[in-house]
């Protein structure tokens, strides 16, 4: 028996559950939705949540990602910041560290190597780090230099904000793009990246991986920099509707458990929802038997009313696990679509509740 936190998402530490239900619970979002939206120019419509929300001396800064379709080079997809007290109101600090054309003052801290877009840069805070200059540390997918091969790359930072690229290969090349790093509480690192299986029953027309499917993978690292070849630690099963995908997972370590934020994927409709999962080891993982949305999508015309994808981890804050969100108001295959960013919210007593079934 663990001592400290424990949550109760399964029977693993109940002896006996007579007369008990397990309930959970939808998390709520913010009426105020969308918080953060495209405002500057090198935004243009979309400011994605693939990032990290990190809490800091001064509150909470959120790196968020671009993507253009009409930027070009080291432009076409920017690592961005904006900062708040409160995790609903945003600002966008002119930090003067890399421009955009002519524009110095922005809240850009780093920039893609182009042609293709970096993607899901996932940011830790290391402060036991004995090297002060690599306390911060990024993990994303995008060319080593401009023009190379792709794969999984990495940053390092004293200060969060002004980073500086390691070496001129990936390290790691196997698709796919999004990837979300973590801490591990045993030691080293954690990555859980989205890798593609063939699968002739994917064959959704309007799927741009059409014939794959999208599973979650686990890698791990002592230095941030040498890491694992990838295992399959989470794939759909009999559960799931038949064109069920898992687009990324973003994880963190809880009271002696892993919990997840599985970005569910439906390869028909291309839109896709925020689902609950959870491992006691960070290896074998573990989901409701309803495969409901802990964070579903919007009403049609809302921001978020066909995707929804999530920062690499949630913060507490005054007693509410609050999740920060990307919204889609169009489907996966669209290229009008926009993006903006949410905050949904729980109470942190009512993520799992057993109730008396009578």
């Amino acid at each position: 028996m663990p001592t400290g936190k424990i949550l109760f998402l399964d029977g693993k530490w109940i002896i006996h559950n007579r007369g008990l239900r397990r309930v959970f619970h939808k998390a709520g979002k913010h009426p105020g939705n969308p918080l953060i939206t495209p405002t500057e120019l090198w935004e243009e419509r979309r400011v994605y949540a693939f990032g990290s929300l990190i809490p800091t001396d001064e509150g909470y800064r959120l790196y968020y990602q671009t993507c253009s379709n009409n930027l070009s080079g080291a432009d076409t997809a920017l690592v961005c910041v904006a900062e708040s007290d409160d995790l609903v109101q945003w600002h966008k600090p002119s930090l003067g560290i890399l421009p955009f054309r002519e524009r110095k003052d922005t809240n850009i801290v780093l920039k893609c190597n182009g042609p293709k877009p970096l993607y899901t840069p996932s940011i830790i805070l290391d402060e036991g780090d004995p090297d002060p200059n690599r306390r911060w540390k990024m993990l994303f997918w995008d060319a080593a230099v401009p023009g190379g091969p792709r794969g999984g790359c990495a940053a390092f930072s004293h200060d969060g904000l002004r980073w500086r690229r390691h070496g001129n290969r990936p390290l790691f090349t196997e698709p796919n793009d999004v990837l979300i790093a973590a801490k591990d509480p045993a030691g080293g690192y954690v990555c859980f990246q989205t890798l593609l299986l063939t699968d002739p029953s994917q064959d959704y027309p309007r799927d741009n991986l059409r014939g794959w499917r999208r599973v979650i993978g686990r890698r791990t690292s002592a230095d941030f920099l040498n890491w694992s070849k990838p295992e399959v630690i989470l794939r759909p099963d009999s559960g799931d509707p038949p064109d069920t995908q898992f687009y990324g997972m973003a994880a963190w370590p809880d009271g002696g458990t892993w919990l997840g934020l599985l970005w569910t994927y439906h390869a028909e409709s291309q839109t896709s929802d925020v689902q609950l999962t959870w491992s006691h080891d960070g290896r074998e993982w573990h989901r409701p038997d309803k495969r409901e949305p802990l964070i579903g999508l919007g009403a049609p015309g809302e921001f978020d009313s066909h995707m929804i994808f999530t920062a690499s981890a949630p913060v507490m804050f005054e007693g509410e696990l609050c999740i920060l969100y990307g919204g889609f108001d169009g489907p996966h295959d669209s290229q009008a679509r926009a993006a903006a960013i949410g905050l949904a919210t729980m109470r942190a007593e009512k993520e799992i509740l057993a109730k008396d079934a009578n």
